[in-house]
C-alpha cells in the first residue's frame, strides 16, 4: 500500500500538448493548481460585477470599466496570463470593490494582502477609500511612479 506521504514526496506526471510527459515537483503542481485557483475567483469576481451590473458585451464591458484591455482579461481569468497586483489594482479600484473584498483577493493572490507599507498598495487603498474613479487612480498612481517606469500602469 502506498501511503499519501510517500506520494507526496513523489513528482507527478503531466503532459504536453503534443503528448509528451513532462515532470514537475509537488510544490511547482501545487503553485499551478493555486494559480489556477486564484484565476477562477477572479473570473468569478468580473462575471458576478457583470451580471449584478449588467454589462454586455461582457468583457468589452469589463475592459472600460477596469482599463484594460479584453484580451488581458480573457487570458487572466483562463489562466494563460498571470494575474499581475498592476491588474488587480486597476480591477479593485474600476469595480469601487470595498477594501476588506480587495484585500481578500489580494491574499488569494499568494503576493500578499494589501499593504500601507507597500507603496503601490497605498495608493490602491486610498482610492479604494475616497471611491475614486479608474482614471484619477491611474494617473495619480502613474504620477507617483512614472520615474519608475516598470511601476506605472497602462491605460488600456
Amino acid at each position: 500500500m502506498t501511503t499519501k506521504e510517500e506520494l507526496e514526496q513523489c513528482t507527478m506526471s503531466i503532459y504536453d500538448d503534443e503528448g509528451g510527459l513532462m515532470r514537475t515537483s509537488k510544490e511547482e503542481m501545487d503553485a499551478f493548481v493555486s494559480a489556477a485557483d486564484f484565476a477562477k475567483e477572479v473570473y468569478d469576481v468580473l462575471d458576478k460585477y457583470a451580471i449584478v451590473n449588467k454589462i454586455k458585451p461582457k468583457y468589452e464591458g469589463l475592459a472600460e470599466i477596469i482599463k484594460t484591455n479584453e484580451k488581458t482579461i480573457k487570458e487572466s481569468v483562463s489562466g494563460k496570463r498571470t494575474i499581475t497586483r498592476h491588474f488587480l489594482y486597476k480591477m479593485v479600484v474600476g469595480l469601487k470593490m470595498d477594501i476588506d473584498e480587495a484585500k481578500r483577493i489580494f491574499e488569494l493572490s499568494g503576493d500578499g494582502s494589501l499593504s500601507k507599507d507597500r507603496k503601490e498598495d497605498l495608493v490602491c487603498i486610498n482610492a479604494l477609500r475616497d471611491k475614486d474613479s479608474i482614471d484619477f487612480f491611474i494617473n495619480e498612481f502613474n504620477g507617483y511612479f512614472k520615474k519608475h517606469k516598470i511601476n506605472t500602469l497602462s491605460e488600456k
